[in-house]
């Protein structure tokens, strides 16, 4: 393959005064870098590509945590060569925080087959200009280095990708990488010497490692402190290995050595080409120069070291040592692939890898060699414009911020994937669009919009206890221990307070004190409490603990209500509950009929209405009452008719309940039949009946019954169990219209109702006998009598009994009698009170 570099990158590396790498958000370091003259060299023709490229997204919504969509970018034709499309990301979701952009392409093998590094997306590419062959000096900072005519070493394309242990390095040269003279002691020849070189900044730290110029690399940035690079020796490969740039002086040199071979290295034998093996030591990363560094191989398992990793030093020139680098050339000569594992760096002095997934490095790409092979026959070297702050992500999906097309086709594509940040928030947007082309044109502004969809759910938790309250008394909060504490940033748009089974409309209540912008409404037909608006945890948090109950006038059946808080941030919602003991005060009550009386009304003049108010129980007095209603329904076709039984108010609860129907009906399967209690409460009695009979004579509906109605026969006289069990209405109260439901489903039969009985069995409350007194028995008495003994009978709630006015013949003043119950024999019953005006029926006459 080939990364040839179009006209436009030529021109353009000529026009500047830098080079013309992008490299999308890495982070670029300011720099002095060198300018030196270039002659003006050759270049090569290459056709203007007439392509666009556009940007899409195959979704514009995922979740967070692990949510992704496929970003392509896509030519109008195939291009004739590679494309580079640069993306820039903005949005209220952050790169590489909230989301990343990511290739997971397959590894690179290193085998001198480069279709790998063509089709590869998470690689990261650079190009070098054409003929700026530098001679190979070490002159100072602002040294022009002149220019040497060597193609061998002319850098024109690089590249670099990695996987969690590896780093992987891609060379394209205009000359034979790796080609070296063999020497020839007839001929005169010396052996050549020829480098491929990547030098590093591991620590991001400019104080540490050496100049790059101090190397003949141009243009020059401080701060590298490491190399891995591959020299080729006498026309062959020689060796591939590692380079520290952390000494000064023979002294600090020497104790690198000494720690690098874990105190192997002898420096008597400084002199020798290699020492080792050795185990690996470790790496001090501190300032240093060129030339005092430290070169060494790294080989995994090293049957010379007993098996152990070993690390053997080598110098320029050595005999060939192989370890753990490897490279491969292309068949031409043009292109290296290189591996250089993270652990032949060794580690640093607290045991922690110095190259290592989670490390940014900075990385200097460099040719360089002799020149006995060369126009010029002299050293030369070519350096490309660094890539700076190059992340070691982890390989499950390596961030890129490139998509590369390769030539001859029309697409590539990378991942958006979105993090999961831990907060809750209603969701971020990712921005990507296109910045920047090389080998196309943007087929005009390119952006791609992607929503980011919250999936943490809000946070609430509840007091685990129950709250206690006492009916009919002032509102209380629900829970002041509330809590719905998340992560800092989070938001919540609404929350809902709802009481469960039990609501009594009109009668329990829910309130709440505003903060900020939160709104809210009580809807007192379905209990539930509706709070809007945008807030952080805390003030939510605040809200809801202000959230009050109050039950006022109620008699609740349910002796709890369950009030559930649910909080919402965008679609997501969570939810706790608290529940309240409610607390009812029974009481005898005592009510008198008339506000005012005339003592002249006597016997009866009012009534004294003497009720208890404790009718939900408990229940205890049995009662079996039978109810009956005989008027003759007729049953139209596809109509349905309804027949009313009245039961008399009492204060009693159902235990069973028997349904006996009388209907005479041409087609008895015609007929649907439903029982409907005053509560509202709708059971099927039957329906559709196989029979072929005409009557349904002293048909008993009961749960008791051995054998089903639809099992039966004309006339089902006697008992059967119904389609649906009448124990549902269990515990409801008797009182008041029951309806029996009666349809026709179907036309040409013609029948009626003839009659139908409802039997109940009940518990109810037992008799409470109260002692009523008078405040004042010249007023206002019983008969005469200043107290009276008055009895609720069982099953009841209320009394009503005659109060007379008393006229005691004396001019007097208008007077106010209190009528209370001073006893009752139930226990933990109030005893209640009311009054009444007794107005005087003298008058004053003057003559």
């Amino acid at each position: 393959m080939s990364f040839a570099t179009t006209t436009r990158e030529l021109l353009a590396s000529l026009l500047s005064s830098r080079r013309n790498f992008r490299f999308g958000d890495l982070r670029r370091r300011n720099r002095a870098a060198s300018v030196f003259s270039r002659q003006v060299f050759t270049l090569e023709t290459r056709t203007m590509l007439a392509a666009t490229v556009t940007l899409s997204s195959a979704s514009s919504v995922v979740t967070e945590a692990g949510g992704s969509t496929t970003l392509t970018a896509t030519l109008s034709e195939a291009a004739t060569e590679d494309v580079i499309v640069s993306l820039q990301t903005s949005g209220t979701a952050v790169s590489n925080t909230d989301y990343r952009i990511t290739s997971n392409s397959a590894p690179i093998t290193i085998d001198g087959d480069f279709s790998d590094w063509a089709n590869n997306p998470a690689i990261v590419f650079g190009t070098d200009p054409l003929n700026d062959t530098h001679v190979t000096d070490s002159g100072g900072p602002g040294t022009t280095p002149a220019h040497v005519d060597h193609p061998d070493v002319d850098l024109r394309a690089f590249g670099v990708t990695h996987d969690d242990e590896n780093l992987y390095f891609y060379f394209r040269s205009e000359g034979q990488i790796g080609r070296t003279q063999v020497a020839d002691a007839a001929q005169g020849k010396i052996a050549g010497r020829y480098y491929v070189i990547v030098t590093m900044d591991v620590d991001q730290n400019d104080a540490t490692g050496y100049p790059l110029h101090e190397g003949g690399y141009y243009p020059t940035t401080p701060g590298y402190d490491m190399n891995s690079e591959i020299e080729f020796y006498g026309g062959t490969f020689n060796t591939g290995n590692y380079l520290n740039h952390g000494a000064t002086d023979q002294a600090s040199l020497d104790q690198a050595f000494a720690e690098q071979s874990n105190g192997g290295y002898d420096p008597a034998q400084a002199a020798q080409d290699t020492q080792g093996p050795f185990d690996p030591g470790f790496v001090r990363v501190v300032p240093g120069t060129y030339k005092y560094y430290t070169q060494w191989v790294y080989k995994d398992n090293d049957p010379a070291n007993g098996g152990n990793d070993s690390v053997t030093f080598v110098k320029d020139k050595g005999p060939i040592v192989t370890g753990i680098i490897q490279q491969q050339t292309s068949a031409d000569g043009h292109e290296l692939e290189m591996i250089v594992p993270y652990k032949g760096f060794l580690v640093d002095q607290n045991g922690d890898s110095i190259v290592d997934v989670g490390k940014i490095l900075d990385l200097s790409f460099s040719l360089e060699a002799s020149g006995e092979l060369a126009p010029g026959q002299e050293w030369a070297s070519d350096t490309a414009d660094p890539l700076n702050g190059y992340a070691l992500t982890p390989s499950t999906g390596q961030t890129v911020s490139q998509i590369r097309i390769p030539k001859g086709q029309t697409s590539a594509s990378v991942t958006l994937t979105a993090t999961d940040n831990q907060v809750v928030a209603p969701g971020r947007t990712a921005i990507v669009q296109i910045s920047d082309v090389t080998g196309a044109t943007i087929a005009g502004p390119q952006l791609v919009t992607v929503n980011i969809q919250n999936d943490d759910p809000p946070n609430i938790q509840t007091s685990p206890n129950q709250v206690s309250y006492d009916i009919d008394s002032p509102a209380i909060v629900i829970d002041s221990g509330l809590s719905t504490v998340v992560a800092s940033g989070s938001v919540y748009t609404g929350a809902r307070v709802s009481i469960g089974a039990g609501y009594e409309a009109g009668h329990d209540v829910l309130s709440f004190a505003t903060q900020g912008d939160i709104s809210g409404a009580f809807d007192s037909a379905t209990g539930i409490l509706t709070l809007t608006g945008i807030a952080d945890p805390a003030t939510w948090q605040a809200v809801l603990r202000s959230v009050t109950y109050q039950n006022s006038g109620g008699r609740p059946v349910q002796p709890t209500r369950v009030v559930t808080f649910t909080v919402s941030s965008g679609s997501l919602s969570k939810s706790a509950t608290r529940t309240i003991q409610l607390n009812k005060v029974e009481a005898i009550n005592v009510n008198v009929v008339a506000d005012s009386i005339s003592e002249a009304a006597g016997p009866g003049a009012t009534m004294v209405r003497v009720s208890r108010s404790d009718i939900f129980g408990p229940f205890s007095v049995p009662l079996t009452q039978s109810f009956s209603n005989a008027e003759i329904f007729e049953i139209p076709d596809t109509k349905t008719i309804y027949s009313p039984i009245v039961v008399p108010a009492q204060a009693s609860g159902i235990t069973d309940v028997d349904v006996t129907v009388n209907f005479q009906h041409e087609w008895l399967g015609d007929l649907d039949v439903y029982l409907i209690s005053p509560s509202g409460t709708r059971i099927k009695l039957f329906t559709d009946l196989l029979s072929s009979g005409n009557q349904l004579t002293g048909t008993v509906l009961d749960d008791q019954a051995g054998v089903s109605i639809l099992a039966g026969s004309a006339p089902y006289t006697g008992h059967f169990t119904p389609q649906e069990s009448l124990s549902t209405f269990d515990m409801e109260s008797p009182a008041g219209t029951w309806l029996l439901e009666v349809t026709d489903d179907n036309s040409s039969h013609f029948g009626s109702l003839r009659g139908w009985t409802l039997s109940l069995k009940t518990l109810g409350l037992q008799a409470a006998t109260v002692v009523l007194q008078t405040s004042n028995v010249d007023k206002a008495g019983f008969h005469g009598n200043a107290t009276t003994t008055v009895v609720i009978p069982a099953n009841q709630a209320e009394v009503f009994i005659p109060l007379d006015a008393v006229d005691n013949s004396i001019l007097d003043v208008d007077a106010i009698v209190t009528i209370k119950a001073i006893s009752v024999d139930i226990a933990d019953l109030e005893l209640g009170s009311d009054t009444v005006i007794v107005t005087d029926k003298e008058t004053l006459a003057f003559t």
